[in-house]
This record gives C-alpha cells, sequence and structure tokens, in this order.
C-alpha cells in the first residue's frame, strides 16, 4: 500500500527540479502563494490540452482559459495562501509517446505558519 507523504508542499522549499513532480509542484506552489503569474504560466502546459478542475474557477481547459482563473485570484483583494499535504504522486509513462506523467492526489490547507 502506498502511504501518503505527510510534509506540506508550501512553495518554500529549496528549489527542485520543476521536471520532477515535488519540485512542479513546489513551483507551483511558489506562483500561487507569491501570486507570480509569470512563474505560474512557466509550470502549466501552455497548450489547448492542459486543464483544471478548481473550486475557485471551476473546470478550464486550455492555458488562456486556466490564466483567467489565476488572474481573477491574484488581482482579489483577499490573500489567499495554500498548502498540499497528505499526497501521494503517481508517476507513469506513456508508452506511445515516451511521455513522463505524474497524477497526484492530497488535500489543501491554510498554511499555520503564514510566510
Amino acid at each position: 500500500m502506498i502511504q501518503p507523504v505527510l510534509t506540506p508542499i508550501t512553495g518554500y522549499e529549496d528549489r527542485d527540479d520543476p521536471q520532477e513532480p515535488v519540485g512542479a509542484l513546489a513551483e507551483f506552489y511558489r506562483a500561487f502563494n507569491g501570486r507570480d503569474l509569470a512563474l505560474m504560466e512557466r509550470n502549466w502546459d501552455s497548450s489547448d490540452e492542459a486543464s483544471m478542475d478548481n473550486p475557485l474557477g471551476g473546470i478550464r481547459r486550455g492555458w488562456n482559459e486556466i490564466r483567467k482563473v489565476y488572474e481573477r485570484i491574484f488581482s482579489g483583494k483577499a490573500t489567499v495562501k495554500v498548502e498540499f499535504y497528505d499526497y501521494v504522486i503517481h508517476r507513469f509513462s506513456s508508452s506511445r509517446t515516451g511521455t513522463r506523467h505524474a497524477q497526484h492526489t492530497g488535500r489543501l490547507s491554510r498554511p499555520q505558519d503564514p510566510h
């Protein structure tokens, strides 16, 4: 049985390789918690195949639509900071294309110690 990782990813970790799943998650939360739209864009696939299901933005497809959700969040009056914990990362490769993928499942929470 796969054991969930309980150490939260906040975006304030050491700079891990963003090509690796944990590094990509850390970069995402660094961009989100820092309201850094340029870093967020580098973290996302820029194709129309990118998709997001988010409680603040619903289901969006393609970076242009996803970007609008983050623009709205980052420009809002409320400062939203989150961390990702109790997660499992599933790695797999496409035998057809040779592309590596990772899927993560976990929970979000508000950080206990604001940075």
